[in-house]
């Protein structure tokens, strides 16, 4: 792993990260830190490494409880706070947001206020973030991760199977379904066996009852082929994805988890 991170191989390293918090060992106690250090690293930093880190690796799931969330806009980061110690004061120049030393409530610059606001006060003075927690005091730092709304805790070996239809009559890749997989459930590219690409239908993903209609369809012919244990109906969730702003990038994603 050093040897990764001095030559610049971001992805790599990443992979194997990822690959370690999926099934966790022993000797893999510092994967949380080293994916901190990843996540932390520059935007300008990243571009410029041998092997830069990608979007799908950013938003994998396994790295949920690392990272910290705006409570009004949702946008995630990881803030490089959580490798200080915490016997150290942290003084911020430009931090990616704000947030309550109480409850979490957090900010990202974007949704923080300005003082003095923009257009008042001299040009050379100063822009200082600024916001409050509802709740309790103003947002300052330490930014702690708060984890992410998105992701739901669960165990990735609990997951006997996962079914992926895409609205309308084009079938899904394996490539398509992987970013959108690994981003809500815990698991990496080697758990591709347990995904299952299937067809949707027009008027499919219309309401949630026909959504509801469509999955089962899925699991029944899962179950007949034997690759799904029976009952899986009973043991399925299903998570509506709209992942783009044309019709047929709303996907259907069914989780099924195994029996017990």
């Amino acid at each position: 792993m050093e040897e990764l991170l001095r030559d610049g191989r971001r992805r790599t390293a990443m992979d194997e990260v990822l690959r370690e918090l999926r099934h966790p060992s022993p000797r893999g106690f510092l994967a949380p830190q080293i994916a901190r250090v990843l996540l932390s690293t520059s935007r300008t930093a990243n571009l410029e490494a041998a092997e830069p880190l990608t979007g799908q690796q950013r938003a994998s799931a396994l790295l949920a409880d690392l990272m910290t969330e705006c409570s009004a806009c949702h946008t995630a980061w990881c803030s490089p706070h959580a490798l200080v110690p915490s016997t150290q004061t942290i003084r911020s120049i430009n931090p990616a947001g704000l947030q309550c030393q109480q409850c979490r409530y957090t900010l990202c610059k974007d949704c923080l206020s300005e003082y003095p606001p923009p257009g008042t006060g001299p040009v050379d003075m100063p822009r200082i973030p600024y916001g409050a927690c509802p709740t309790h005091s103003e947002l300052t730092t330490p930014v702690l991760p708060t984890g992410r709304h998105d992701v739901k805790p669960r165990d990735p070996e609990g997951i006997e199977g996962v079914i992926v239809a895409r609205n309308g009559p084009i079938l899904p890749t394996m490539e398509d379904a992987l970013p959108l997989v690994t981003r809500f459930l815990p698991l990496i590219a080697d758990d591709a066996p347990i995904i299952h690409i299937r067809r949707s239908f027009p008027g499919a993903m219309a309401s949630e009852s026909t959504r509801d209609q469509l999955a089962l369809s899925h699991i029944r012919e899962l179950e007949r082929d034997g690759v799904l244990l029976p009952g899986a109906w009973e043991r399925s969730e299903c998570m509506f994805v709209l992942a783009g702003t044309m019709p047929d990038t709303d996907y259907l994603i069914t989780v099924v988890n195994r029996p017990g």
